[in-house]
């Protein structure tokens, strides 16, 4: 059975080992090497994409979003949240809780 962690602001979202990326023309293509699966991500998706490579909490990659474009904060929440869970599901994302420092 396929258990996927639930995605809040809290949460930190990382790039799943295995997986090889290429930007064309402003999209990213997502290649999973294990399953030879493939993904595009328009031009959004792929700032967000690229956001995680670094281990981020989603409000971190939220503001860096707002601050990038012209949306509202709710918005952006609600559109970030759930193309991560897209991700997640794909399983090219791995959700973890944000670590207490």
């Amino acid at each position: 059975m396929d258990f996927e962690k639930s995605i809040s602001k809290q949460s930190i979202a990382t790039v799943k080992k295995g997986l090889l990326a290429s930007d064309l023309a402003g999209k990213t293509i997502v290649l999973d090497i294990n399953s030879g699966c493939y993904f595009g991500l328009h031009t959004i998706a792929s700032n967000i994409w690229n956001l995680p490579e670094t281990p981020r909490s989603d409000q971190a990659i939220q503001n860096s979003l707002i601050a990038g474009y012209l949306i509202m904060p709710e918005q952006c929440e609600r559109d970030m949240l759930m193309l991560l869970q897209e991700l997640q599901g794909e399983g090219l994302v791995e959700v973890k809780d944000e670590a207490v420092v």
